[in-house]
């Protein structure tokens, strides 16, 4: 019974318990197989992941380089706009500054010829000589500016 027992049925359970056995570790082996691999493609993964994020951090510095230089340009460009219009703004007054004097001086001279004129057509008192030079003198002060 137990030479029976050992052929029929004790081989073919041993025989099923090995290929069942060959099975499991097969697909253990297999598993780590793919496990390796999956460890490999995601360091790969973070390694492209770190290389991008080093470029993405190169080109926001290199963008913020350009726009300080810009910026940069910028303000140099206004402050020299500003600069020749100030220039340009001093220029021009200083013209008018001269012109307004030149029209004064030429009023003045008008008036004066005319006062002088005027005293020696007439003999005139001294209080009347006093008069039209107090009168002179405001015809001046109230002459409109011609600028």
């Amino acid at each position: 019974l137990l030479f029976l027992l050992t052929k029929f049925a004790w081989n073919p359970i041993l025989a099923g318990l090995d290929k069942r056995e060959r099975g499991i570790a097969e697909t253990i082996a297999a598993t780590q197989q793919a496990n390796d691999e999956a460890k490999r493609m995601l360091a790969s993964y973070e390694r492209r992941l770190a290389e991008a994020a080093d470029e993405v951090r190169g080109m926001l510095d290199e963008a913020r380089r350009d726009a300080e230089a810009t910026r940069q340009s910028i303000v140099s460009e206004a402050r020299r706009a500003a600069d020749d219009e100030q220039a340009r703004a001093k220029r021009e007054i200083g013209l008018a500054r001269d012109e307004a004097l030149s029209a004064i001086a030429e009023r003045a001279g008008q008036l004066a010829v005319g006062v002088a004129g005027k005293f020696l057509r007439e003999k005139l008192s001294t209080d009347e000589q006093a008069r039209l030079v107090r009168d002179s003198v405001a015809a001046i002060q109230s002459t409109p500016s011609r600028n």
